[in-house]
């Protein structure tokens, strides 16, 4: 960061309790297009997230993958797309 310069950033602070799990995510994958030109968003995103969550990790992104294929149906990523979830078990 320079010295001095704002950024439109929030810095927040949160709890993860027993049982929480946190996808973090790049925007590669809600603003990954589709053969329609459509973006995923970043509502998708949430929902889909949610039908996830009480997943494994691994799991969790698993069906995140299947989701981007089938998403693309065929055509190239445009956009690199790096996941990491977790899960607080205790």
């Amino acid at each position: 960061m320079v010295a001095g310069q704002q950024y439109p950033y929030q810095k927040i602070q949160t709890a993860i309790e027993p049982g929480d799990t946190v996808l973090l995510m790049t925007d590669g994958f809600p603003e990954l297009a589709g053969k329609d030109g459509v973006m995923i968003g970043y509502e998708k995103t949430v929902e889909l997230f949610t039908g996830f969550a009480d997943l494994s990790p691994k799991e969790i992104i698993e069906k995140l993958n299947e989701f981007i294929h089938t998403w693309l149906d065929g055509i190239p990523q445009n956009d690199d797309i790096t996941f990491f979830a977790f899960k607080r078990v205790h």
